[in-house]
């Protein structure tokens, strides 16, 4: 917050939980003019929609949140597009820094990236998975080396590809 003040910015955490109407609030702390910049960290309609509302003129949403679901489709005002220049981007990923503290936040429990996981697969996996990654629903693709698919591939996937091999 000091770095933001110093740099003339007023940084205000709110937590809009139980508020009637989310979006009138916020505008009101930019005096209605909206907000620059709008991360979306969840592939929720309603937050994305929220944030859409809370463009300012050349507004940026930044859509953070891969989302599993390959209709995911949310009503987004084109006018705002046209006249007011707002714009969306997807971004993913992250530093190395961002890395360590996601794998020390996982290791101490205060962070549970399992749901996110999909599929899991052995090393072997690879080439078939990435030729393949369009067409195979889920989430997060996870690969062990040393580790022989078929062993440890208990995936919807990889048990269809196991049955048609089977038969």
């Amino acid at each position: 917050m000091e770095l933001a003040a110093s740099k003339g910015i007023e940084l205000v955490y709110v937590n809009t939980k139980g508020w009637s109407d989310p979006v009138q609030t916020l505008r009101a702390l930019t005096d209605d003019a909206g907000f620059d910049d709008v991360f979306v960290y969840a592939a929720v309609p309603s937050v994305v929609e929220m944030a859409d509302e809370l463009l300012a003129e050349d507004g940026c949403l930044n859509f953070f949140a891969g989302p599993t679901d390959k209709n995911f489709k949310v009503p987004f005002n084109f006018y705002n597009v046209h006249y007011n220049s707002t714009h969306v981007v997807g971004t993913s990923g992250g530093s190395t820094d961002d890395m360590k503290e996601a794998i020390a936040l996982s290791a101490t429990g205060q962070l549970q990236p399992s749901f996110m996981v999909t599929h899991i697969g052995g090393l072997d996996a690879v080439p078939e998975t990435v030729l393949n990654l369009p067409d195979i629903p889920g989430g997060k693709k996870l690969i062990y080396n040393g580790r022989d698919h078929a062993a440890d591939c208990h995936c919807r996937f990889c048990r269809k590809r196991q049955n048609r091999s089977a038969v």
